[in-house]
C-alpha cells in the first residue's frame, strides 16, 4: 500500500486545502474541505470536466 508523505505534520490536510482558495479560504466550509480530502480523484475529475483536460494539463506543466 502506498503511503502519503506529509511535508509539515503540524498542518492538517484541510488547512493545506484551504490554501487552494486564497483570500476566500475563510469562507470555505470545513465539510467541503473534508469532502475534497476524502475524494481527491472526484474533485480533480470535476475540475477536468469543467475546464477541460487541455487546461488542466497546461496548468500542471506551468511553473508557478
Amino acid at each position: 500500500m502506498a503511503t502519503t508523505e506529509v511535508k509539515n505534520p503540524k498542518v492538517t490536510r484541510e488547512q493545506q486545502l484551504k490554501r487552494l482558495f486564497g483570500p476566500a479560504s475563510k469562507n470555505v466550509p470545513t465539510d467541503s474541505l473534508v469532502y475534497i480530502r476524502k475524494n481527491p480523484k472526484r474533485f480533480v475529475q470535476t475540475i477536468t470536466e469543467i475546464y477541460g483536460m487541455g487546461s488542466v494539463l497546461k496548468w500542471m506543466s506551468d511553473k508557478a
